[in-house]
């Protein structure tokens, strides 16, 4: 197991604040908590309790586009302060968004995901990374 630390900052919140708030935005991939992994992530989703790092298949989404997330094997449980934080986000202005407090959390990420992506190489993208820090439990 891997610990990720996932910083929600300033700069985010500004990139995501439209979110949703127009059909070029899919939120899913658009949100604050979505663009914070992208760079370890790049097809992530997030869904409500759920960040599903390789994004999602048809066979993944409903009728009305709510996540399947029990169907994912990768999936990744986000803390609750984290689903209260998507709750309150996406039910925000786009102004407001902006001013939403940064948010910080950790997330346990399964060796199975980890060998799925080239890990040599995301340890040497997140030295310094402002949003992402990864460390072995």
């Amino acid at each position: 197991m891997t610990k990720l630390t996932i910083k929600v900052t300033r700069e985010i919140l500004k990139r995501s604040k439209m979110c949703g708030k127009d059909a070029l935005r899919i939120i899913a991939t658009n949100c604050a908590v979505s663009l914070a992994v992208r760079d370890i992530f790049p097809d992530a989703w997030v869904g409500r309790t759920f960040i599903h790092p390789f994004g999602l298949t048809p066979a993944m989404i409903e009728e009305d586009d709510e996540f399947k997330e029990e169907n994912d094997e990768y999936k990744i449980l986000m803390p609750p302060k984290v689903r209260i934080f998507i709750a309150d986000f996406d039910t925000s202005s786009a102004e407001s968004r902006v001013r939403m407090p940064e948010l910080e959390f950790s997330v346990n990420i399964s060796d199975k995901v980890i060998e799925k992506i080239n890990i040599d190489e995301i340890k040497s993208l997140l030295i310094n990374h402002p949003t992402l820090i990864l460390a072995n439990e």
